[in-house]
């Protein structure tokens, strides 16, 4: 369908005409119906809902969107607002298509250091997680779409008569319309439960959305944390093994009495088991990294930085966030 405000879609449509359209004629029934979203709220295909990255001006454009075509807004026009907070791309995986991009996106990261921005976006295309979210999702928006639909009546004919050959010609055709007179009563309240449903699901997507990317943002600031202390404390390691070695030397020639060298020794055995501690607890923290990421196999070949990006020189000052806020 070609791009624009206001689209038109011409369907055929046998599934909900009025009965006084069937009366009317037996011919199948065309209608036109009249779309009115936003170009930036515009699903992208069936295969998958991508959630494209939107500046801080853009993140409530979907939160409204017209309603005229008896039914939900699409997931993805709402699903879009959940990535305006990060950097990247997350996609619901519903194809070998998206599965290839996201594992392309993945491989990206392999025998590399990767930063918090690159482990964000992994996290957000391979955490199994947010993928059961999407779907809870895409499962509420096609209840959604149903529950607004009308249930078609059913339409019977049938003739009756006697067998007998003398009677033949006295036969009955009987004609019956039935529906579900219940469904008709409750279409309303069923409509308004799927649409809170769908919003329910909605905002759990957003927010896990949003959850995932802050705890693999922690955990990458950990995991980088970790080793930077094991670099660290390498680096004291050495030092001291230099100090006893001197220590032992010293002591040969006895300036340096046993105390003040079992001192020193001490100290570098110290330092090793801190080291040693140290280091685990750095491959603990690369494991949750890992888990939050989704990747395995090959894929844990990546490394992180050995230190810290340095601290801002100022405070960044945010006095107008309220203003931003309500464009």
């Amino acid at each position: 369908m070609s791009g624009g405000d206001d689209e038109r879609q011409l369907f055929y449509d046998t599934d909900r005409p009025s009965l006084a359209d069937r009366s009317a004629s037996s011919r199948p029934v065309f209608h036109r119906r009249q779309h009115r979203t936003h170009a930036s709220c515009r699903p992208y295909g069936r295969d998958a809902i991508i959630l494209r990255s939107l500046p801080a001006q853009r993140s409530q454009i979907c939160r409204d969107v017209d309603r005229s075509s008896d039914g939900p807004p699409s997931a993805s026009a709402h699903l879009e607002s959940a990535g305006a907070a990060m950097a990247g791309l997350t996609v619901w995986i519903q194809s070998q298509a998206r599965s290839a991009a996201a594992q392309v996106k993945r491989l990206l990261a392999k025998n590399k250091v990767i930063d918090v921005e690159t482990a964000v976006q992994i996290t957000l295309l391979n955490n199994k997680g947010l993928q059961a979210a999407y779907a809870d999702l895409g499962d509420s928006a096609a209840n959604a779409w149903q529950s607004a639909m009308f249930i078609n009546p059913t339409v019977a004919i049938g003739m009756t008569g006697i067998g007998t050959p003398e009677l033949q010609a006295f036969k009955t055709i009987e004609a019956m319309i039935t529906t579900n007179m219940l469904a008709l009563e409750t279409r309303n309240r069923d409509v308004a439960i799927a649409d809170t449903r769908f919003r329910q699901a909605q905002l759990t997507a957003a927010v896990r959305t949003l959850q995932v990317a802050a705890d693999t943002r922690r955990a990458w600031i950990g995991a980088v944390a970790a080793w930077e202390t094991v670099g660290q404390l390498q680096r004291a390691q050495a030092a001291a093994d230099a100090a006893s070695e001197l220590a032992e030397k010293l002591g040969e020639t006895g300036a340096m009495t046993k105390g003040a060298q079992a001192r020193e020794h001490v100290f570098v055995a110290e330092l090793a088991g801190e080291t040693a501690k140290a280091r685990l607890a750095a491959r603990l923290a690369k494991v949750e990294l890992t888990r939050l990421m989704g990747v395995w196999g090959s894929d844990l070949d990546y490394q992180v930085p050995n230190g810290l990006p340095p601290l801002p020189k100022s405070v960044v000052t945010r006095d107008t966030i309220e203003a931003e806020k309500e464009i």
